[in-house]
């Protein structure tokens, strides 16, 4: 084929087949596919931020439902102030429990990937680094 022959644009199309074989190994490799009977602690370590994420959100939409036209007078304005600051130091211990959980689930969930063969054991250790590092950015930009 040319370049550029019938495509739009010019530019020729590859396309990359493996072999049922390749494909196989390519599997095996990267641990099977997902077993949640034997990896659900991973669907939880992934969906514990989201759901802190939604709850968040909903905090937010509520705080803004409570205090919409704060700029009419001081008193109000204070009131969504203190409102505010109480708001923000909920979710700073939300936080900090939701790193905690996290930081006790790391370990059962590299072990069960350890068992169906998709992480190595050093691994462990790095996680926990991840986990610190993410802990003292959340604490520095929320003081």
């Amino acid at each position: 084929m040319a370049r550029g022959a019938g495509i739009p644009g010019g530019v020729a199309r590859v396309d990359f087949h493996l072999s049922r074989d390749a494909q196989r190994r390519a599997h095996l490799r990267s641990g099977g596919a997902f077993d949640p009977q034997r990896e659900w602690a991973s669907v939880v370590f992934l969906l514990l931020p989201l759901g802190v994420a939604a709850l968040f959100l909903r905090s937010f939409v509520a705080h803004r439902r409570r205090h919409p036209r704060y700029d009419l007078s001081i008193a109000a304005a204070l009131r969504t102030a203190i409102d505010h600051n109480r708001v923000s130091r909920v979710r700073l211990r939300v936080s900090m429990v939701v790193t905690t959980l996290a930081m006790a689930l790391l370990p059962v969930v590299t072990h069960q990937l350890q068992l169906v063969g998709k992480q190595r054991p050093r691994r462990l250790l790095e996680g926990y680094t991840n986990v610190g590092e993410s802990r003292d950015a959340m604490r520095g930009t929320n003081q």
